[in-house]
């Protein structure tokens, strides 16, 4: 009879260690990482242009999308909206420099010419 008083004993602790790490989990906004990839790359590609310009306007919009998700559920999303940060921070950089190098190309085909 002691084997079953001790079973429902034992079978409480799974049930409390099956819910203490959902608790503690901390997801990243989903397009928080897209947003960071198109950010830096819109640094890296800056001397494309167009493409450059095109990946920080995405990089931006998708800052916009995860910031809506990441404002549904806070606690849920902390430790990833750094990253939705990061990709609108880059965005914002990217198009700048890909302006100016259009400036600098089109008065390097100018100078040339």
């Amino acid at each position: 009879m002691e084997n079953n008083e001790n079973q429902p004993a034992a079978a409480e602790p799974t049930q409390a260690a099956a819910s203490a790490p959902a608790a503690t989990v901390k997801e990243k906004p989903p397009k928080a990482v897209i947003g960071m990839i198109f950010g830096i790359a819109s640094i890296v590609f800056c001397y494309l242009g167009a493409l450059s310009l095109v990946l920080g306007l995405l990089a931006v919009i998708w800052h916009g999308k995860a910031k809506k998700v990441y404002l549904t559920d806070e606690a849920k999303y902390k430790s990833g909206y750094t990253l939705a940060k990061v990709g609108n921070i880059t965005g914002w950089i990217g198009m700048p420099l890909s302006f100016i190098y259009f400036i600098f190309w089109v008065m390097w085909v100018i100078a040339i010419s």
